[in-house]
Formats: structure tokens, sequence, C-alpha cells
């Protein structure tokens, strides 16, 4: 922060403190109490500036990365590099017996309140596992929080719930046990808090009735928060460095808890003049305008107001000032050591009869408590308890959820809300309940999750982003969400980031920033493939019933709207397909028209081709969920003709058939076989698509217009198509689709790689250019491709194997003619054998143990091996089907013949035995070769008929 001029920056202040520890810490007996509180206080000091400039509340990296120029990062950083006083205070500050090591007679209490108390001021720097790894710290912290001694209790609080974020000290079984015991414990001290905390604010109202217009005085002594005519709060001491603090917290009342100002008069949520983001000028301190007093706006927009940063700030960013320690403080400890354990299962049991989201709900309504920051911690602890659905259920049925949207907007309890919003939003049987809630408060719901989207914090926009991920499967979500313009506001969250509106060269950000907007490309992209999906889901729906309309029937049962739509990915192509069928050539379909309208098709294209560069976890996600977009999109001819005509990138201009060809390829994304498989389904609904659709005047059911049509682009879509395949052609899609149905790599995913680019090749074979291309190639006439047909790549994806098979045959037809031409040499796949792979890999064969001895025998018997199949006979308990007794009969087929049987014929095959009810009427069987037909056995000799296949 800027300094008053002539006065020391708080860094070097801290220094000299480091100095002077370091000089007078080797001395016996020396007392560093005194030291640590300097140390604290100036640590808590710069906090509350940092807090000012209202940073994200889910922030976890080090203040110094979200603002390298921030005295609290700088003095965190000076901190950590005397390892000697972190060492110290660690290993020996903290321990209860410090002084009576040392030989002295004097208690260590203060001192570790002081060493408490710095360690929850560094946490913004420090590494949580040390605390585990320090020896006899957390059994120390579980003593002092039994021992119930303030402020030493409350500070020990606050360090195990640090210690609880390390799921290998929560799950440990020693802590469990002491957790089985503590957590009632708090329940029960934090509603004695709660309580306790009501009770001042009452008697805080009535003083304020007594004396309505205190809040307008500028006396200091009438309303200590006051602003000073020089901008200064009025009634809070400085330190030495210029910056209103009290010694370490507040003036007055309010440093014990009592909340003095910004209580008077309400403020409706949203109050005007508070920004989302205080830009920070250069050497860390706030932009011109601002006072230097803590968290106070621009002079001129406050001056002699009512709506002041000083009575607005409670509801915005609130206070946490944990010296002296206050209510506020103990509850907020209390409320941070359940909110890790709340994830757990054990919890649910320790929270029998303590009525915790009664608790929660107290402290949620900001309009009662005024603090932010209260509610904030509360929110977090709501949203761990809602990893269970018992709690869910519950607080949606109590109508928590219109509590929820009732916040200061913006605020830091706001972005809160986006968290349990979100967690909501992941238990499908609890969005039913919200579904189900009326229309008015889906309506406020959905209009809150988007101004989240437009002005909450980072996390709160990606929040809010996920939430609706989850929610479009809902059609009563969906809808309301359409009608309140989300498309727009949601296309917005990426259409104006740097990294896709800036040019590599323009632009200025840290490698944090570059992540975190990746990361809302990425989560933005997953929701507008929900948002696709459903509606293509719903469009289906609508033409299904048409068509059966149409031809006399009755429609099907409408989805009920609080019911979710999940699509598989199959079902999406299938959907997709159903469209292209069914749906209208020039029909509108509102929801892509739009997504169209706003540049939405150029800007998931850009993503695919700027991700080449990218390098984090989430990039074939990313693309994945922007093919997946695509996809759905490409059943409108517009879509179609947009790809195939070229587009401006930052780097060059390109066609977007030749992006999509390039992630098939693996060019954009390597080794991600499902980013392929995306590229390549995309390929498949533009490629295979009807010629004629319905609409054209070539179709069976569309109309002869009464005249003809001028100023249309296209005229049928057969005119589409064919510009489709000749853009694949001449982007050389032809090479790359062949290429990659010789796949052999990633083991896993080659055979499905290779049916989907041999169908996406059935489909561009209906060009006539392109079949006589194909037709030249060497892979159609030097047997590789009958080689590639024999096998699968992988045994355990044979299913996809014989989808291979069946495009293959398609192809090889089109390019070629019929199989029965003597263009190939290993001309060894029939449609025939084609199905009956299809049905054995389908299939899954049950059989007796029984039986398949019988089975065994029979082939031994018939193969001559008489003595072989007696011995079987003898060893195992079964009737045989064929009569191994007499050995002068002749075997009825080779030893190397093919048997070929149906199960249903095992009723029908049977021979003479000891149990008389039997009959003797064993049918020949047929052998299914192209072999002559063998002789029929002379037991019962008669016409065989054609044996059926096994069914799926």
């Amino acid at each position: 922060m800027g300094e008053a001029e002539g006065e020391p920056l708080s860094l070097n202040l801290f220094q000299d403190l480091i100095k002077e520890w370091d000089t007078d810490h080797v001395q016996n007996s020396y007392d560093p109490t005194d030291i640590l509180h300097k140390m604290a206080d100036i640590l808590e000091k710069e906090t509350n500036v940092y807090m000012a400039s209202d940073p994200d509340p889910f922030e976890e990296r080090h203040p110094s990365r979200v603002d390298p120029d921030c005295q609290l990062g700088l003095i965190l950083k000076a901190y950590f590099k005397k390892e000697s006083l972190v060492q110290e205070v660690f290993n020996n500050y903290m321990k209860e017996n410090y002084f009576t090591r040392a030989g002295l007679d004097q208690s260590s209490f203060n001192l570790n309140v002081a060493s408490c108390r710095l360690v929850l001021d560094i946490l913004p720097g420090l590494e949580i596992g040390v605390l585990n790894e320090t020896d006899g710290l957390i059994p120390q912290l579980y003593k002092w929080v039994s021992g119930k001694l303030e402020p030493l209790c409350s500070y020990a609080t606050g360090l195990l719930a640090v210690a609880m974020e390390l799921n290998e000290v929560a799950t440990e079984a020693e802590i469990r046990e002491r957790n089985s015991k503590l957590v009632p414990e708090m329940l029960i001290k934090l509603r004695e808090l709660q309580d306790q905390a009501e009770k001042e604010r009452d008697q805080s109202r009535t003083e304020r009735f007594k004396r309505p217009f205190a809040l307008f005085s500028k006396s200091p002594l009438k309303n200590p928060r006051r602003l000073s005519e020089d901008g200064e709060m009025e009634g809070v001491g400085k330190l030495s460095n210029g910056h209103g603090v009290s010694n370490g917290g507040l003036a007055g009342k309010e440093s014990e808890g009592e909340v003095t100002s910004g209580v008077g008069g309400k403020k409706e949520a949203g109050g005007g003049g508070c920004k989302r983001n205080l830009e920070r000028s250069g050497s860390g301190s706030l932009a011109p305008g601002w006072p230097n007093g803590i968290m106070s706006p621009p002079r001129s927009s406050t001056e002699n107001s009512s709506s002041s940063w000083a009575e607005m700030e409670l509801n915005v960013i609130g206070h946490f000032e944990i010296y002296p320690v206050s209510l506020q403080a103990s509850q907020i400890f209390i409320l941070r050591l359940l909110t890790p354990l709340a994830e757990y299962q054990d919890f649910l049991s320790l929270t029998q009869g303590s009525r915790i989201l009664q608790v929660l709900e107290r402290f949620i309504n900001v309009r009662e408590t005024r603090d932010a920051r209260l509610a904030f911690e509360a929110l977090k602890l709501l949203a761990s308890l809602f990893c269970h659905k018992k709690f869910t259920l519950e607080w949606v049925a109590t109508g928590g959820l219109s509590l929820l949207m009732q916040m200061p907007r913006p605020s830091m309890a706001a972005t809160g809300s986006s968290l349990c919003l979100y967690y909501l939003a992941c238990d499908d049987d609890t969005m039913e309940k919200i579904c189900s809630l009326p229309p008015h408060t889906l309506q406020e719901l959905v209009k809150y999750c988007l101004w989240l989207l437009e002005c909450s914090h980072e996390t709160g926009r990606q929040y809010s982003i996920m939430f609706f991920g989850l929610a479009f499967p809902f059609r009563s979500i969906l809808e309301v969400f359409d009608g309140c313009d989300g498309l727009r506001k949601l296309y917005n969250t990426i259409c104006t980031l740097s990294i896709i509106s800036d040019k590599d060269d323009d632009r200025d950000m840290s490698d944090d920033q570059e992540f975190m907007q990746r990361q809302s490309v990425r989560y933005t992209t997953q929701a507008l493939k929900k948002y696709v999906e459903a509606h293509l889901a719903i469009r289906v729906e609508v033409e299904l019933s048409r068509d059966l309309m149409r031809a006399g029937g009755s429609p099907q049962p409408p989805h009920p709207s609080y019911k979710p739509y999940r699509l598989e990915q199959e079902q999406v192509t299938e959907h997709i397909f159903t469209l292209l069928e069914l749906m209208n050539y020039r029909g509108r379909w509102e929801p892509v028209d739009k997504l169209i309208k706003l540049g939405g098709l150029h800007l998931l294209l850009q993503v695919i081709a700027l991700s080449y560069d990218w390098t984090y976890a989430g990039r074939a996600e990313t693309v994945k969920c922007a093919l997946d977009v695509l996809a759905v999109c490409s059943v409108i001819p517009r879509v179609q003709l947009a790809l195939c005509d070229k587009m401006e990138l930052p780097e060059e201009d390109t066609v977007g058939i030749n992006i999509i060809l390039g992630t098939a390829e693996g060019e954009i994304v390597p080794d991600s076989p499902e980013v392929q498989r995306a590229a390549l389904l995309v390929l498949c609904h533009l490629l295979c698509g009807p010629v004629v659709r319905p609409g054209c005047v070539k179709h069976a059911a569309t109309p002869t217009p009464s005249k003809k049509r001028g100023g249309d682009r296209v005229k049928s879509s057969d005119e589409v198509i064919n510009k489709v395949w000749e853009c694949v052609r001449a982007n050389n899609g032809i090479m790359a689709l062949l290429q990659l149905m010789q796949t052999k790599t990633p083991l896993t995913d080659a055979d499905s790689i290779r049916a989907l680019a041999c169908r996406a090749l059935v489909g561009l074979a209906r060009s006539s250019t392109a079949t006589q291309i194909m037709s030249k190639l060497p892979i159609f006439n030097n047997g590789v491709l009958n080689m590639l047909l024999r096998e699968p790549v992988l045994q355990d994806k044979r299913a996809e194997h014989v989808k291979f098979q069946k495009h293959a045959h398609e192809l090889i037809e089109k390019v070629s003619g019929p199989m029965s031409s003597k263009n190939y040499e290993n001309n060894d796949i029939t449609l025939d054998m084609l199905h009956r792979a299809s049905v054995v890999a389908n299939t899954k064969i049950r059989y007796n143990n029984k039986q398949l001895l019988q089975l065994i025998h029979e082939h031994l018997v018939m193969s001559g091996l008489n003595k072989s199949a007696e011995v079987l006979k003898n060893e195992s308990d079964f009737v045989p089907l064929v009569d191994s007794s007499g050995v002068s009969v002749p075997p009825v087929y080779p030893v190397r013949s093919m048997i070929s049987f149906h199960p249903s014929h095992l009723n029908r095959r049977m021979i003479s035995s000891p149990t008389p009810s039997r009959p003797i009427s064993t049918p020949s069987r047929q052998i299914t070769n192209a072999t002559p037909s063998r002789p029929t056995s002379s037991r019962n000799p008669v016409t065989t008929p054609t044996r059926p296949l096994p069914t799926t």
C-alpha cells in the first residue's frame, strides 16, 4: 500500500522486527512474545488492506501471485526467508513448556497465544503440510481446544481447521476418534456464540433506535466509524505507517464483537457505488481517488452520503479481526473446522439433534447479521454438507434456496452462494425438487445465476457456469434460461477473454491469469455442450411426434419437464441423424440459430485452433466439447456451408473443415483418441447425411412451390452436401480418412477410430469425384483393406471391428462395385459372414455343463473316437445324444470339419435310453459351408431344413 510521505513501508518495519529478533533471540531468558505480537499487528493490518481490494474469496494462491506489489505478499516472503524464525515458532514457541524447559518459572500461555496468532496470519503463504509434519503440534492443538482458555482455544481451533484439510490427517484413526467427541461440542458452542452475538446486535439496534440520526453525525465521538474530512476513518488508531487500525483490530466495541457501524440504515441488495474489483496503482497502493484509510471509498462519493463505504463494507467483504479475539472470529474458526469434516460420512451421525441447517440459516441471513465474512464461512460449511443428499433435500424443502439468492450484490457471500448452488445441481433428485418449485422461484434462480455469471468473482462465475452445465438437462431450467437471454451472457464469458480476443503480441497477462481464462473456456464449452444436447433431445421428441402423427399414429407421451435429458454419445449421434432425416431443411431451430448469430460457430473453431498452443490438463476436454457442440449444430445447412468457408484466425485464414480434419488426425491435441473420435463424428454428420432432405423440392413429402423462391443462397440440400463433399476432398480429406482407417494406435481405441473413419468415407464415396479418386488408390487394389478386415487391433474390441467390417464392405461396393467382382484376389468377405460375425460379437453365450459334455461326446463318436467317448460317458453323469456302442458305424464327418448347430436342436436330438418316456427323434444337422451335403446317419434319415441363425 502507498504510505504517507516520509513514513516507512510495512515491509521495512517488518524487516526491522526480524533483525531485532535475530539479534536478541540468542540471549538467555529471552521472551519473544512482544515482538511476535508486533509482527502479527503488521500482518493483520496488511491483510485488511489486501482484503480491501476485494480479491476472490476462494483464492488459494500466494498474495504476491495475485498482486505482485501488495505489501502482504512481500512481508510473507520476507518472513519465510528467515528459516530460523519459522522453525523456532513451530518447534519451540508453540510448546506449552517453552519457559520451563529454559529453567524459568514463567507461564508460556502468552507466548503460545502470540505464536498461534502469528501462524494464523501467515497462513496465506504457508504449506499446510507443515502443521502435520511438526512433531506433537496437532495433539497440542487438541489440548488447547479442550482447555477452553481464550484466546488460545479459538486460535487452536483455527489451526486445527487448516490441518483437517489434509486427508491423511482427517482420516487417521486417532484423529477420527478425537473428532467424534470434538464436533458435537463445537456445534453446541457455535449455537451459544450465535445466540450471544444476536443479543449484542439487538442491544445495538436498541441504542440506534434511541438516536436514529446518529449515522449522519460528523462527530467522531458519536459515530466512530464515520469518515473524517480528510478521508480517514475517525476513531481508528493509526500505526506508524499511517494505516488506520486499532491494536491489531477495530476500535471500541467493534473489536469486541459488536458491530457499531454500517448496521443502521438498511441497504438494498446490490447497493450502488460498490465495484467488483478495486484497481491498484503502482507500488501496491489503491487507485487514485481512494484514501489511505482501510476499505474507504472515493471521497467524492462518500461525503455526507448515507451510502458510505463504512456502511457497506460489512455487507460486501466484512471484517475479520482476530486480536483481541471477537465473537465473530471464534465463530469463523469453528465454521472452518467443521467445513472439511462435513464432507465425510462420519459427520452425519455427529450432527444428530444439532439442527445445523437452522444454525447456518441464521449465519447466511446477511440482512440480519450484516457480516458478509461470517456468511461466507457458513456457506462454505453448507456446501460441504451438500455432499450428502439428506441435507440438499432438506434445504430445498425448507425454502433455503430463496435465502441463497438474497445475498448482497456484489459480496463475498454472493460468491460463496455460487458454490452451494453448484453442489445442489450435482444431485438429480435435488434438481427435480428445485424444478418442481413455483415458476417465479425458478425465474429468480436463473436470473441470480446469470448475475453471478457477469458480476461475481472469477470462481463465482465459474461455479455459476458449472451450475448451468448441470442444470441444462432439466427442461424447466432450460426454458427460463432461454427466456432470460442466457445464451448471450454465457457466450460473453469467453468471447471477451484476452486469450480469445487479443493477439499474442497484445496480451499482457501472467501465467495464472492465462490459466484461469483457459479454465473459463473449458467450463463454458462444457455448458454449451449440455445446452445444445438438451435442445437436441427436445427437438427430436417434437419431430418424432410430428412424424408419427403424419403416419396416422399417436404421438409419444411428453418428457416430464422436471426430469433430466441424459444422452450418451451413441444417443446423441442417433438423434442427430434422426433430425437430418426428419427436420425440415429450411426449418428454424432457435437455440442454434441464435448461437450462429452471436458468432458461436467462429468462436468454437477459434478455440479449437488456439488450443494447439495450450498446455494444460483440460485442453482435450475443451476441444472435445467444442467439437460436440459443432456436431449438433451441423444439422443446420447454414453451419454446413459456414464450415466450408474461410474464416479469420489469429495466425492465418483457414477453412473450418480443415480444422476438423486436422483435429481428427491428432494434430491439435496429440494422443487423445476422445478428441479424434469427436472430430470424426462431426465429419460423419457432415458427409453421411441424406442427400435430399424434407423441405427440398426433390423430397417426396415436400409440396410443389407455387413460385420459385428467389434470393436463397442454396436451392436444395443436395447442393449443400455436394459442397461439403468437395470441400473435404479439396482439403485432402480422402487421404486423411484413409490414413486413420489404417491406424493401429492407440491400441485400445484404434478399432473405433477405424470404424468412424470408414463410415465417413462411405458418406464421401457418394460423390462421383471422390469415388473416382478412391478407385485409383492402392489400398482398394492390393488387398490391404481385406487384411485390415480380418482381425481387430484389440480382441476385446471385436464389436467395434464388426462395425468397421460393415462400413468397409459398403465402401468397397461403392468404390469397386459388388463384391462378386473379380477385382480382388482375397474376396473372402460376404454379407452373411458379416452378419454372423455381428451376431457372435453381440451375443452372450450361456450353456449348461451337461449339455456341453453331451456335445463333446457326440463329436467324439461322430469323429470315430469311440473309446474316448466311452471314457467320457463313464466318468460323467449325462445321457448321451448318440450311441457309442456300435464301433462299426463310420464317422459322420471328418475330424477337422466345422460343427454347426443351434441350441434349439438339443431338444430334438434324442436316442433310445432306459427312460421309456423320451421319444427317439433326431433330425440331421446341416453343415454351413460350401462343401456338398454330407451323408446322413442311418439312424433317422430325414430332409435337413435350413438352420436358423442364432439371434441376439
